[in-house]
């Protein structure tokens, strides 16, 4: 399996102006299996280099050895990818996002997270994918915080890496 967080992308010619400033567009193969990803496009918005959010995670990747456990993971940050990807056409990420971190426990569970200012969010990927959950926590300015919770079904992992990533980013 190779997953592509690389920024040796093909350009597109294409360039926008937004805000008097000229952003370059790099489009790229992202993908399970190195050729395509499973429903998605075969060719999505890169990040450019200067958003370096998995360093860290793409480092323990090969650490999984639960193929189960790997999918989930490599499914999960791909699909961060390309909402961060698509996102950034729009909005510009760049000194906005934190490292995103992939710790795995002693059972060869994982655990991906990525903690901004006021928020937290999170997926626990486990061998038996039914018990795979997220978890969001968002604190406010008086000190209070809400949390939810849930688990992750095979069908919706999708919309629900979509909803967190788009709630945390118009709200950070």
């Amino acid at each position: 399996m190779n997953i592509v967080f690389s920024h040796t992308a093909m350009e597109d010619q294409s360039s926008k102006t937004q805000n008097g400033v000229k952003r370059e567009f790099f489009y790229q193969p992202l993908s399970l299996d190195s050729t395509s990803y499973i429903g998605e496009p075969i060719f999505l918005p890169c990040l450019p280099e200067a958003i370096d959010v998995f360093t860290q995670a793409s480092s323990k990747i090969a650490k999984l050895h639960d193929h189960i456990v790997k999918k989930q993971t490599l499914e999960i940050l791909n699909r961060i990818y390309i909402c961060l990807a698509y996102y950034n056409q729009v909005t510009d990420l760049r000194n906005r996002l934190p490292k995103l971190h992939l710790t795995i426990d002693e059972d060869g569970d994982a655990c991906i997270e990525l903690n901004f200012q006021s928020f937290r969010f999170g997926f626990t990927l486990e061998s038996e994918r039914e018990k795979s959950s997220y978890y969001i926590v968002a604190g406010d300015l008086t000190d209070g915080y809400i949390s939810s919770t849930s688990d992750i079904l095979r069908d919706n992992y999708r919309y629900v890496v979509d909803s967190i990533v788009k709630l945390v980013l118009e709200n950070t």
